[in-house]
């Protein structure tokens, strides 16, 4: 149809003009032109263009932008570009591995998780991201995963007899053995309101902003698990916490801020006793403004603090355990006392954390570490009457550190997103796709250690039950990482690990190893010090 208007609308055109010419060509005063010189080529006139009313093929009528597409992410937004929309997916699937003395031996009753080879879906992550009247900015993000197994020692018990009866060697009932406890939860949750680049105020549920490898997503997080410094000692249960911020960026990143308010309690757990913690982090790149080369323009030096406070009378919850990234608990915050009681350690008055961070990228290398020190008040209560009765208190302080490198030896370097930035996310649509997809390999290597104590009974005149843990927990951790990035948005990764606990099984060190489970026939532990682990991940993140 369109060609057929096309054509009639050319011969009607034609068609006027061709009637038209001989009145055209008269001249002024109505005389004939004059004939040619004898010999002369007669010069035919050119034919009139015929414009089409259609536009050129391949072009949009009205130039309007990509409402849909993909630029690094997926996006939605309207014809004004007042409104996106950003959806969120990330998928880890990982098999875990376990080796060292006494592995085979540990049971599920010693260690509520038996170490088995198993492949598991790790993260299963969906929810999206938004900005609207170029100020406005959220998340949701819904996490599904980890795949728990609930009750694996089976001594879970739901109750000690029926209403009214006493208690008996045979009355109890326990819940059921390793069941499914998989669940669905917030994972990060707000709502962000940007004055100008250097002043932003955040709400909601993220990660706090203490310690550059906090900040880092979880999307493009190089080694399988965080170590177990940060982790389990540095930030004690609250990688992520409720709260607000104000924080902004000075210069081409040269100077970082945010300065926020926290309910203390971690994840998903609001605050239970009236009090908060003030935690904040700044960072600088001294040199990044006129900065000529990667060792300039990436050098940063940063600090993190933290302080918070818990009422005695209100706070319940245990103290966090010291784990490896697989799962195996290196300390945790239970013991037996002298009369046969379950005693719970529980964070308790003044929460102190303060420390800082260094970084240094060439080429195709980065170097970065960081170092923290933590004195952490807590008290003792017998189970069941963590909310009514203490029967001491005490104090975990100690140092938690690590040291990481990574190289790029083939491929593209770098790339993920900077490590330490957390921010909302904003996709530059203006730029155009990659003519190829980038991929490269990335090698890590980790070296981290936590040198601590815990005194049960060393504040306010507190006395020491026979089995009160007291003295050092020293846990050294190493290894290496090796990840295939085929795009930021795909890769493979594998992962070694190893962790030591010199002096553990005896008093020297609080901390433990599988072979430290396993009592010998005086009653003493063995005395191995090594736990390894091994890990492997396929992942998709957009």
């Amino acid at each position: 149809m369109r060609i057929a208007i096309s054509a009639l609308f050319g011969v009607t055109v034609t068609f006027a003009t061709l009637t038209s010419a001989p009145a055209l060509a008269q001249s002024p005063d109505g005389a004939p032109p004059p004939p040619p010189p004898p010999g002369a080529q007669p010069t035919p006139e050119p034919p009139a263009a015929v414009p089409s009313p259609f536009p050129p093929e391949g072009e949009s009528a009205d130039e309007r932008m990509d409402l849909v597409g993909f630029r690094g992410g997926f996006f939605i937004r309207d014809s004004r570009d007042n409104f996106r929309f950003y959806p969120h997916g990330l998928l880890e699937t990982d098999v875990y591995g376990f080796a060292g003395p006494g592995v085979t031996k540990v049971t599920g009753a010693d260690q509520q998780a038996l170490l088995a080879t198993r492949l598991f879906i790790r993260r299963a992550r969906v929810g999206f991201d938004g900005e609207f009247l170029k100020r406005w900015s959220f998340t949701a993000l819904l996490e599904f995963g980890g795949q728990p197994l609930s009750n694996t020692g089976g001594t879970a018990e739901t109750s000690a007899a029926k209403a009214g009866m006493a208690p008996t060697d045979s009355s109890g009932r326990y819940a059921p053995v390793q069941s499914i406890a998989t669940g669905a939860f917030p994972a990060d949750v707000y709502i962000n309101y940007s004055v100008c680049k250097c002043f932003n105020i955040k709400l909601g549920q993220w990660n706090i902003p203490f310690s550059m490898d906090n900040q880092t997503g979880d999307d493009y997080y190089p080694l399988m698990e965080r170590s177990a410094a940060i982790r389990s000692f540095v930030i004690p249960g609250a990688a992520r916490d409720i709260g607000g911020v104000v924080w902004g960026e000075l210069g081409p990143k040269v100077f970082n801020y945010e300065l926020g308010v926290f309910g203390g309690d971690g994840q998903n757990r609001p605050s239970v006793d009236n009090r908060v913690d003030f935690i904040g982090r700044i960072y600088a790149r001294p040199f990044a403004g006129g900065a000529t080369s990667d060792a300039a323009k990436y050098f940063q030096i940063g600090v993190s603090g933290r302080h918070g406070d818990r009422d005695p009378a209100k706070v319940g919850y245990d103290y966090n355990a010291i784990t490896t990234g697989q799962g195996f608990v290196l300390w945790k915050p239970t013991y037996t006392d002298s009369l046969g009681r379950q005693v719970h350690v529980i964070p308790s008055g003044a929460q102190n954390e303060i420390g800082g961070e260094l970084r240094f990228r060439a080429g195709r290398f980065a170097i970065q570490g960081e170092g923290y020190f933590v004195g952490n008040n807590t008290r003792e209560a017998v189970d069941g009457y963590q909310l009514t009765n203490t029967e001491r208190l005490g104090r975990m302080k100690g140092v938690g550190w690590y040291a990481q490198v990574s190289a790029w030896p083939f491929g593209d370097a770098f790339l993920t997103p900077e490590p330490g930035v957390y921010r909302p996310r904003h996709l530059d649509l203006s730029a155009k796709a990659p003519t190829r997809q980038p991929h490269g390999l990335e090698v890590i290597a980790l070296v981290s250690g936590i040198n601590a104590s815990y005194e049960g009974a060393t504040r306010l005149g507190s006395v020491a039950d026979s089995k009160t843990p007291t003295g050092d927990i020293t846990v050294y951790q190493a290894g290496v990482g090796l990840n295939y990035w085929h795009t930021k948005h795909v890769h493979v990764a594998f992962n070694y690990m190893a962790y030591v606990t010199p002096g553990s099984g005896t008093k020297a060190n609080q901390a433990v190893v599988p072979d430290n489970l396993n009592k010998l026939a005086d009653g003493t532990s063995s005395t191995g010090h090594v736990l390894h682990e091994l890990g492997g991940r396929v992942a998709v993140a957009f």
